[in-house]
Parts: structure tokens; sequence; C-alpha cells
């Protein structure tokens, strides 16, 4: 004979069979403590703000966006560019594990000035250097132009028309400077070009025939020290190539 229950205040009474079904069927219905933990509900989740202080453009922070986003594909993560900052909406262990990710990537970036010591030699022996100096930052380029802008004609702006269209070119010397690698690995890249109007006339008359060489050179970063990166065949001679870079506190 199977034991009868009688629950509270309404005086249904169950046989013992009725009353296991009952119990398992609202054991169905409560969520398991891990599947709370993994949903979280409104109440638990809160908002913040993460301002970025270390990231010198959006590429960087979005990528930092992508990661959380993969990293926590619940929580709601974007990156508002006018704030330069991270709004998330997140329970309390995202929030956590957010934060920690934010402090370790939001760091400053190592900066560097180099100084390029261009000596160049002329055919008769006669040197004469100069020293261009650059701030770069890492993960960045910094690019330097120093020169003239000189005129072209491209054509006519219509049929049988008398005017000219103009396009206009950067002739002089021009630095582009980047890091490249992690850790120990770092290299500066370097790219020197110098270009100016050639002694010879162009086959296309009035343009100018253009004398350009570029040097496009990898060297380790070597702090403290000039390093000779290459040299640059001009038109009356030849021009030598260092570099120095020095960390910024």
């Amino acid at each position: 004979m199977l034991p009868k229950m009688r629950l509270p205040g309404d005086g249904v009474v169950f046989c013992g069979w009725k009353w296991m079904v009952l119990c398992g069927a609202v054991a169905l219905c409560l969520p398991t403590p891990s599947l709370r933990a993994q949903s979280g509900t409104d109440t638990e989740a809160s908002f913040r703000l993460f301002p970025l202080h270390s990231f010198t453009d959006n590429y960087q922070a979005n990528d930092v966006q992508t990661t959380l986003r993969n990293l926590l594909p619940r929580a709601k993560i974007y990156y508002d560019t006018t704030a330069n900052a991270l709004a998330v909406y997140a329970d309390p262990q995202q929030m956590r594990l957010i934060e920690t990710v934010v402090t370790a990537l939001d760091k400053p970036r190592a900066i560097y000035r180099l100084t390029y010591t261009l000596t160049e030699t002329a055919a008769n022996g006669t040197t004469k250097t100069e020293h261009e100096t650059v701030m770069l930052t890492a993960h960045a380029e910094t690019v330097l132009r120093q020169g003239v802008r000189v005129p072209l004609v491209t054509g006519t702006t219509e049929k049988n028309d008398t005017s000219t269209r103009i396009q206009y070119i950067d002739l002089g010397l021009r630095i582009e400077a980047s890091l490249e690698g992690m850790g120990r690995e770092v290299q500066l890249r370097s790219k020197i070009e110098r270009s100016s109007i050639a002694d010879q006339k162009s086959t296309v008359p009035p343009d100018p025939a253009i004398r350009q060489v570029t040097l496009d050179e990898r060297s380790p970063l070597v702090e403290g020290k000039n390093l000779s990166i290459g040299t640059l065949d001009l038109a009356d001679g030849r021009m030598e190539i260092s570099v120095k870079a020095e960390a910024i506190p």
C-alpha cells in the first residue's frame, strides 16, 4: 500500500506515486545552477564604460572590441569612437573578465625618436650631411616629406581646347618608418626616397624627366647606436644613410 501525502491548506491528498511524479515535474521546470550561471538575468547584468587611453587609432580599439566579443559572445560590447571608450553591458563575472583584458591591452605604446643621418658625397669629393628626426610609435607608421611640388601637364580639359590639366607631384626627400614584429624580434623598416628633376629632357614636352632612387631596408631596432642601413646612388655621387633610435620614457 503506497503512503498518502496531503498538501497543507488545500485538503488535496496524493498517493505516493503521484507525489513523486509531481515533484519530478517541478524539478524539470527549475534551471540547474550551471544553466542559471550561464544565462544570467537582467537584474545581474549592468552597464559600464571603459575609457581607452593608449590607442592611437580606431583600428586598435576595434581589435580589442573583436577580442572581447569572441571571448564573451553573450555580453554586449560596443566601441564608441567619440568617447574613445568601450560601452559594455554584462553580468558581474563577464565584467571582471572584460576589466582584466582591457587593463592588459590598454597600455602605453613605446615611443622612439629616430634620427636619420644622410651624408651625400658628390663626384668631386665634397660632402654634405643632413639630419632628419621623426617620432615613431609602436604599431604605427611615420612619414616625413621634405621638398617641393612640381606641376605636370597631364592633358587638355576638352577636345580641341587649349586649356590643360595639371597634376602636382612631390619631389625631394621622403622617409617612411615603421616597426614590424613583436618582443625581441622587432625590426625597423626604413624606406627612404630621393627624387629630383633630371638633367635630360622628357620625351613628352613640356614635362620634365624625374630621377628617383629608393632604399627600402629592414634592420634590427638597436637603441642608442648609429646603424648604417644603406646607400643611395645619386646622379652626381652617392648618399650614405644611417639611423639612430632612442626610446622616449
